[in-house]
Formats: structure tokens, sequence, C-alpha cells
């Protein structure tokens, strides 16, 4: 049951955004809030575990690419900065507004994901730099760049929802850019 709860919950943060109420998710359920309650305490404890799983989901699917022996280097760094949990793909800038804002403590654990969850990325430069496939570069620049775009990325997206690509696949060309710009030809 603490699944179905979790990716009722999703839907409607897709939707609705954070407002949904434990009455929203037994409804869209068919079962009672009594009934959600025995899963769950709080909305809250909902919130923290979507967001656990989700950097669970975007470390495993990180342990994957860096694993994986067919890939080369420059692919596996483009798939790795392409890494974001699949329903988070659906989803735009207000949400992590309102997360900063209702759920300092979720809030945390995203930003401390998204600013310092950057280790295996950091190793596979330093590999490239070393083999001669990237140029040296500034890390923290490339960082803040990934990141105000990915942002601007969701704006754009919240603001122009049915004439744009889908996130996903923003995401992808805006990594082959900032790609283009660090290796060596």
């Amino acid at each position: 049951m603490k699944q179905r709860v979790i990716e009722a919950a999703k839907e409607e943060i897709i939707e609705n955004g954070l407002r949904f109420t434990m009455r929203d998710l037994a409804a869209r359920l068919g079962v009672s809030s009594k009934t959600i309650y025995q899963s769950f305490e709080s909305k809250e404890q909902i919130i923290d575990a979507i967001v656990t799983n989700s950097i669970l989901e975007m470390q495993a699917a990180e342990a994957s690419i860096m694993e994986d022996v067919s890939l080369t280097l420059l692919e596996k760094l483009k798939k790795t900065l392409v890494n974001v949990p699949e329903w988070f793909i659906l989803s735009d800038i207000r949400l992590l507004k309102e997360f900063k804002q209702k759920y300092p403590k979720q809030w945390a654990e995203i930003d401390k994901h998204v600013t310092l969850g950057w280790g295996q990325v950091q190793l596979l430069v330093e590999q490239g730099v070393k083999e001669g496939i990237l140029r040296p570069f500034n890390m923290d620049l490339f960082i803040q760049m990934y990141i105000g775009s990915l942002y601007q990325l969701m704006e754009e997206r919240r603001d122009r929802r049915a004439a744009q690509a889908p996130l996903e696949q923003l995401l992808e060309q805006m990594v082959e850019l900032l790609l283009h710009g660090i290796a060596l030809d």
C-alpha cells in the first residue's frame, strides 16, 4: 500500500503541485483516508518518501551507468547528466519553489543532491581530461550552468507547456551543448 500511496502522491504533485491533501490521495486510490494513515502518519512523511526514493533511484541509475562497460566516457557523462527521476521529467519549477517554501527539510535533501551529488561526474571529467577527451575547465562554473539551465528549461516548460518539447528531450539537448563545449575534437 505504501508504494501505491507514493505513486498517487506523485500524480497529485504533477497535476496539482504540493497542495494535495490526504483526502485527495484517498479519492485517487479509492480508499479511505484512514487506510492511507495506516501507511503514513502525515503528508510530510509521504513527501519524505518521494524525495528519498527519487534520490535513491537516481543513485542506482548512476551506478548502473558507471558500471556499463559498453559505454564510452562521453556517453557515461551524458547519461549521468540527464539522470533525473522519471516522474520529475513531467514537472516544472513550481515544485521546486513549493518544496523550498513548504517543505524546507525535504528541499534541503533535494538541494544537497543537486548541488553536491556531482562525485561521479567529477570522476568522469578528471578521467576525460587525463585521457585527452575533455579540455580542462572550471567544474564549479559548469555545475552552475547546468543547474541554471535545468531550472530555466523547467520554467520555460511551465510557460509554454503545449508548444514545448518534453523536458527529457530538452535536457538531453542542453547536456549535448554543454559537452560540446568541454569535449576535444
